[in-house]
């Protein structure tokens, strides 16, 4: 489809594609988040934080809500009761169980430790365990709230969306531009409602649900418009590196978000090879466990083996994800041994 004006293309078996070969190496860039803010207070330490901790897996989260958004309504001619049932079904068991699953299992660490005493547990730490409060220019409260096992409020979001998803097809079904008109308000201006869900998850949601109901992909239709996203993901990244601040975050976020999937589509065209089934298959395990107690033990370790000089702190910021990620992998590889129906479950399937 190489119409003139269009933008976004329609090659829905190819971000199908895309969505596979994504998936893992998004992962990775989570545990990379969780990697950063250990590092000693340099110059050089703290730059190599900020941008590989927090500038450039900043797309990650985001992506996977799009894809999410997009699955969900990917085929979906018209979202009736019988629809809407059969896919809040499958849901219950691959995002609720998982999600109550880990979170109890991230409870037991904390028990073990008397960090929180069995009296104290409160149910509200299903989704409420920990919360950042930020204030928009326009002083708009956003709260960044967390699960017990962190990495899971995009699960607790993503269950919310999903139950709201009538509304979220009627708007983009009966009042498309309207509902565009709110997003970019939700985005841009941070107006949102003082609630545990967080605007980015229910803005990138939404944009992959009308993407799907309009039959089109985030992938850009021409060179003229991937050499245009490039440059606009370059400028926005060096904004957000010489000046910061909440516009040029969401414009770069946003950037990111569409510059990552039309990279892995660039990559997809030209290798030949399927994705790892065995990464694939370990992508939420990894998601759901990496933050329970691993990331933290080895941050918290390395530096004590190779010492602290500059060249050392260096080795353990870039070994942290790599080990993670590797002990994330020989545990996903016993549990399918050794009770694979568990793993099963707790991965969702």
């Amino acid at each position: 489809m190489n119409s003139k004006g269009v933008i976004f293309s329609s090659d829905l078996e190819l971000f199908s594609r895309v969505i596979n070969r994504i998936r893992f190496p998004l992962i990775v860039l989570v545990v990379m988040i969780h990697s950063g803010g250990a590092l000693a207070e340099s110059p050089v330490l703290f730059a190599l934080d900020r941008i590989m901790s927090e500038l450039l897996p900043s797309c990650a989260v985001p992506t996977f809500f799009l894809i999410s958004g997009y699955l969900y309504f990917i085929g979906v001619d018209a979202l009736n009761r019988e629809i809407y049932v059969k896919k809040m079904k499958r849901r219950v068991w691959s995002l609720l169980i998982p999600y109550l699953l880990w979170n109890s299992l991230a409870l037991l660490p904390l028990l073990l430790k008397n960090s929180i005493a069995l009296g104290d547990v409160k149910f509200s730490y299903l989704w409420e365990y920990r919360m950042i409060e930020t204030v928009s220019p326009l002083g708009f409260v956003t709260l960044s709230c967390y699960p017990i096992d962190g990495p899971l409020w995009y699960v607790r979001d993503l269950i919310v969306y999903s139950f709201f998803s009538p509304v979220i097809y009627f708007f983009i079904k009966r009042a498309k531009f309207i509902f565009l008109l709110i997003l970019a308000i939700v985005f841009f201006f941070k107006i949102w409602p003082p609630i545990f869900l967080h605007p980015n998850g229910f803005v990138f949601f939404s944009l992959g649900a009308l993407f799907a109901l309009c039959k089109i992909t985030p992938l850009v239709e021409s060179k003229y418009c991937g050499a245009s996203l490039f440059c606009a993901f370059i400028i926005c990244l060096f904004l957000q590196i010489l000046c910061p601040n909440l516009y040029i975050s969401t414009a770069y976020k946003l950037c990111s978000v569409f510059f990552a999937v039309n990279m892995f589509a660039l990559v997809e065209k030209r290798i030949q090879k399927k994705p790892s089934k065995f990464l694939l298959s370990s992508v939420f395990f990894v998601f759901a466990l990496h933050q329970i107690e691993i990331v933290d033990k080895i941050k918290f370790y390395l530096p004590r083996f190779f010492g602290d000089s500059l060249v050392s702190l260096i080795t353990c910021y870039v070994l942290t994800p790599v080990l993670t990620i590797a002990c994330c992998l020989i545990i996903f590889v016993v549990m399918q041994n050794v009770s694979p129906r568990v793993t099963k479950i707790l991965n969702g399937r």
